[in-house]
This record gives structure tokens, sequence and C-alpha cells, in this order.
């Protein structure tokens, strides 16, 4: 029945995921790999706009998880007013179990 807003939220949690314990390594790796490749002063530079990008789209991952909506409901799933619970089990308004098709 909520099959298709389940899927939703898989999408959301893997690239909140994804972002998180992927975007360490990538970062470092494009660090490593500009260090060979470009002068020192530059990557300097370079390498904090890279950062700053990554952890801008980790962030944003993270907003788009927490604003998803209940598929019975259609309210934020995980949050109420200025309560935010991420690992919550159930819908914080109408109760709805995470992964339920009641």
């Amino acid at each position: 029945m909520y099959a298709e807003q389940w899927n939703e939220y898989r999408k959301r949690l893997l690239m909140f995921w994804s972002m998180w314990l992927g975007g360490i390594p990538l970062v470092a790796g494009v660090g490593i790999l500009l260090s060979q490749v470009l002068p020192g002063n530059l990557v300097e530079r370079i390498f904090p706009a890279i950062a700053g990008a990554w952890m801008l789209a980790f962030a944003a991952a993270g907003i788009r998880l927490t604003y998803w909506r209940c598929p019975r409901c259609r309210r934020f799933f995980f949050q109420r007013g200025m309560f935010v619970n991420q690992l919550g089990r159930r819908c914080l308004h109408c109760r709805l179990k995470k992964w339920g098709d009641e």
C-alpha cells in the first residue's frame, strides 16, 4: 500500500549514508590526487572548497531525510515541532510503524 513512499525513504537513507561514509574517503582521495598533480599552494586553496562542498551535500542529505513525509498522514515522519528523532520507529504524528503497511 505504501511501497512507493517506503522506496523513496530507502533512497533518501541510502543517500545520507553514502554521503557520510563515502564522502570522507572520496574527499581524502581527491586531495591526494590533487597533491600529485597541482602545486602545494594551489591544493591548499582548492581542498577546503572540496571539503566544504562535501559538507553541504552531507547536510542536504540529512535535511532531506529529516523532512521525509509519512505515507499515511503526510506529515514529517521524524519531526514534530522542534523535536526531531531520525531514529524513531514510528511516525511522530499518526504512529505508523517504520516500514509498515497498515
